[in-house]
């Protein structure tokens, strides 16, 4: 004998279930987030900003703005713009 209940395989089956459709969700999810073309028409200015400074730089300004507190927001644009190695048209569109 195993000395493991069924009880205790079912409980574990169903955990194993619960994690996978939470996986399942989270790539979704995660699938149409990258998929949100960045609008270059509302973040010229933010590009502009970031394309120039560090990311320490922008973190520290940006957590000291007083009219919208959105730091990793730039940090998120200045990484997209290093990412981009030139290909801005496929990054940013």
């Amino acid at each position: 004998m195993s000395g493991v209940s069924t009880r205790d395989r079912t409980g574990h089956r169903w955990a194993w279930c619960a994690h996978a459709f939470g996986l399942a969700v989270a790539l979704v999810l995660a699938w149409y987030v990258v998929h949100i073309p960045v609008q270059v028409s509302d973040c010229l200015g933010n590009l502009l900003q970031a394309r120039g400074a560090s990311y320490s730089d922008i973190l520290t300004s940006q957590l000291s703005a007083s009219g919208f507190f959105r730091p990793l927001l730039w940090v998120e644009i200045k990484a997209a713009y290093d990412l981009a190695s030139g290909h801005y048209w496929l990054t940013f569109s």
